[in-house]
């Protein structure tokens, strides 16, 4: 969800009846935490995580 347009998301959101800041935070926050099993798994570079971290 987080890869999409605002629109698209919010579009999203209205038709869970989810609340738009929390449900997108819990998303990324989600996300985020299996950042180490990728990385571990080499899914995903390393440098990936001091990018999203930096932001």
């Amino acid at each position: 969800m987080l890869a999409l347009e605002a629109d698209a998301q919010i579009a999203w959101l209205g038709e869970k009846g989810l609340p738009l800041v929390d449900e997108l935070a819990l998303e990324f926050d989600d996300g985020f935490r299996l950042v180490p099993t990728f990385i571990e798994r080499g899914w995903l570079n390393a440098t990936v995580l001091a990018e999203i971290e930096l932001r």
